[in-house]
């Protein structure tokens, strides 16, 4: 399976380990991030490449005590450069939690190596007082040997674990970026293409393996008749992969939306009607009102649990966030949302509507759904990632040096929006004010440039601010802006 990106990940990961071998003394790492992120994948090959004896034990999905002692036989029998005396140590299964750690302390007693603990979750749902036993084994003697012991679990678990063990390190894997979705989509991609397969798999390495798969066979039969033309406006081979994953109720892409909400919201049905509402919603930022007047209750029932839900979603789970107009205070009634995690945007708008559907054999509404409302949709979603590109532009590019803020602005009655505002200091309140024409072919037009330029009289601050256009296609010779940004440029971010 062919691994991409995690450049930055892998080094911090080295880091860890070699600060562990060259103190001689132990380490602890807990790995966090969602379900199908890529946690695991990317700690396989970061103990393959590191060329480091190691042990790694993924916790087996059941209670049993003794399939989860007989999983450390498993993961030492398993390891390419296995740990110095661990097959023999760990020929016979332990007889419980303190075993294990008393055997992993004798064969890290003097050999650096990597030990993981993957689905720690599971591991602690077998035995509660795990964390405790780990605690104090690595009080005792886990933490006097070379070693890098390395926790793999989600935010859940994070808040005992680093309270009980002071000092653990904390690395949130977080799904791949734009520019790693252009590495795997290869080198017959364009980087409009690779910001909407991002935009599509949300990032996430599975999704974006079956895209680039997708791409690969597309641009193999490039020579080949004309593609259909319900295929205009997506890229080759998204269309083609967007469609195979719809006519499939089990395919990864249908499938992984909901065991995301069975799971992560399991405890609040409420919660999930929020974040599917919001999500079905074609508008970039979505007022609380308009959740309201979505949610199954009605009038005040609606509001507190229509509240209630947000705190849920935008605080703990982090699937939603919220924001502001540049400029207005934090506690303005302005206040807007959207989806932060970019596949759940993507499949409560397409899939979640018409998964009955595609169960009953009519993936065909599906397809002319996505057909239909795609290039408007992703005029729309791209929006947020844009904003994202730009607040890290503003760290190299010399146009955006006094750059503190990077939001977007709206008036209080909605006549007037923005899709980018870029705050600066007290003397230069606002450096940039910009609009994204998520198109490709046809430039930023001068009635577009004009339209902008009505931000200098509406936004406050922004008398003489520059004016910012991000098109694919750039912008037309007599569009009078002062910052053309293409995809490329936003790529570059990255």
């Amino acid at each position: 399976m062919d691994f991409y990106g995690r450049a930055a990940a892998l080094h911090e990961l080295v880091a860890h380990t070699s600060a562990a071998h060259d103190t001689g003394g132990g380490r602890l790492l807990l790995v966090t991030g969602r379900r199908q992120v890529g946690k695991s994948r990317l700690l396989t090959e970061f103990v393959e490449r590191s060329r480091l004896p190691y042990l790694y034990y993924t916790a087996p999905q059941t209670p049993a005590h003794t399939d989860h002692m007989a999983a450390w036989v498993a993961g030492s029998a398993h390891a390419t450069a296995p740990l110095r005396d661990a097959p023999a140590l760990f020929e016979t299964p332990p007889r419980d939690w303190p075993d294990v750690f008393g055997r992993l302390a004798t064969v890290c007693r003097a050999t650096p190596g990597i030990v993981v603990i993957d689905d720690v979750a599971a591991a602690i749902a077998a035995e509660p007082n795990l964390v405790e036993i780990l605690a104090a084994a690595w009080k005792r003697q886990l933490r006097r040997c070379p070693l890098l012991l390395v926790l793999v679990g989600g935010s859940a678990e994070a808040g005992a674990l680093t309270g009980a063990l002071p000092g653990m390190a904390t690395m949130t894997l977080a799904p791949f970026n734009p520019a790693e979705c252009a590495h795997a989509l290869g080198a017959q991609t364009t980087p409009m293409n690779a910001f909407d397969a991002y935009l599509v798999t949300g990032g996430y390495p599975r999704l974006v393996a079956g895209c680039a798969r997708a791409v690969t066979a597309a641009a193999e039969v490039a020579a080949g008749p004309a593609r259909r033309a319900s295929d205009a406006g997506a890229p080759a081979g998204l269309h083609d992969f967007v469609r195979s994953e719809l006519r499939d109720e089990n395919s990864d892409f249908v499938v992984m939306g909901q065991r995301r909400l069975a799971t992560e919201l399991a405890e609040s049905a409420s919660a999930q009607a929020v974040l599917a509402g919001i999500g079905r919603e074609d508008v970039e930022l979505t007022s609380f009102s308009r959740i309201v007047a979505r949610h199954p209750a009605r009038g005040i029932t609606a509001q507190t649990a229509a509240t209630r839900a947000l705190k849920l979603l935008a605080e703990r789970k982090a699937l939603v966030a919220a924001e502001v107009p540049v400029g207005a205070p934090a506690n303005t009634k302005l206040r807007r949302y959207h989806l932060d995690d970019l596949y759940l945007r993507f499949w409560c708008r397409f899939v979640l509507p018409h998964i009955d559907d595609i169960a009953r054999g009519r993936p065909d509404i599906a397809v002319a759904e996505f057909d239909a409302h795609w290039p408007a949709w992703r005029t729309v979603a791209v929006g947020p990632v844009a904003r994202t590109c730009l607040r890290r532009l503003a760290l190299s590019r010399p146009e955006f040096t006094r750059v503190e803020t990077v939001g977007a602005w709206w008036s209080r009655d909605g006549s007037h929006e923005y899709d980018v505002v870029m705050g600066g200091d007290a003397t230069h309140p606002i450096v940039a004010v910009g609009a994204v024409k998520w198109r490709e072919g046809e430039p930023f037009t001068p009635a577009e440039a004009r339209q902008l330029a009505s931000a200098r009289a509406v936004v406050p601050g922004a008398e003489r601010t520059r004016l910012l256009a991000v098109c694919p296609a750039g912008a037309d010779p007599e569009a009078d802006v002062d910052v053309v940004l293409d995809a490329e440029a936003l790529l570059s971010a990255w």
